[in-house]
């Protein structure tokens, strides 16, 4: 498919002139092609420019603007569009998928309903056996550090990133990765592990709503603010 071509499948009018309301459905494919592309605005729900840019070096240095640069080169080479689809996860189920998972998604996935990323696997975080009210209390580390040791103490780590949530144990091969708004789901999966009180080490600048989470797991917490992150 020839990229003007391609562009017309990718673009959501109706979304695109509600995201931007300097623009009208009936003008929005005239507009996207001859301003949006270059000033990096988004087509629809499942490319984030922005967030495509800071992923992915090669794109930043390319200069083009971010959805150029993924038909060119990003789709082919299994680059996720948006944080929240996982290009080579979906071209692993879809194997017609592989050229261009975005475009496949769109032309056919949206309307048959097909996930974009793995269902989250909730069995890697059992409940734990509970051992006692003399059992020391299971304690959630809450940081933006992708990098942060953490001591191998019980605790359970989460790390807010652009791509979701990451919840894990160090020591342990455990994983459990979740979409920012599944609070609910992570606060009932904290509350079977048993989960007593939360140090946040960070506050966290996406979007996860972290005051939603310690309202719905409504233990005690400590907030540590480092000097230069202040």
């Amino acid at each position: 498919m020839d990229p003007i071509a391609a562009i017309a499948v990718i673009l959501d009018a109706a979304w695109y002139a509600r995201r931007y309301n300097d623009v009208t459905k009936a003008d929005a494919l005239r507009h996207f092609a001859a301003h949006g592309i270059g000033e990096g605005r988004d087509p629809n729900p499942f490319f984030d420019g922005a967030w495509y840019l800071a992923e992915y070096p090669d794109a930043a240095a390319s200069g083009l603007p971010p959805l150029l640069h993924y038909l060119q080169t990003g789709a082919g080479a299994l680059h996720d569009p948006h944080p929240r689809f996982d290009a080579a996860w979906y071209a692993g189920e879809h194997q017609q998928a592989r050229g261009n998972p975005l475009l496949h998604h769109l032309t056919i996935g949206a309307a048959r309903q097909w996930p974009t990323e793995p269902a989250p696997d909730f069995s890697a975080f059992p409940p734990r056996n509970r051992v006692g009210a003399s059992a020391a209390p299971t304690v959630l580390i809450v940081t933006n550090d992708l990098n942060q040791l953490i001591p191998d103490t019980g605790a359970l780590v989460l790390r807010v990133t652009s791509r979701g949530l990451v919840l894990s144990a160090p020591g342990d091969d455990r994983v459990l990765r979740l979409p920012p708004e599944r609070i609910g789901d992570l606060a009932r999966v904290l509350t079977d592990a048993g989960v007593a009180r939360l140090h946040i080490t960070d506050l966290p600048a996406s979007r996860f709503d972290l005051r939603a989470l310690v309202q719905a797991i409504g233990v005690p917490f400590d907030l540590t603010i480092r000097d230069y992150a202040a």
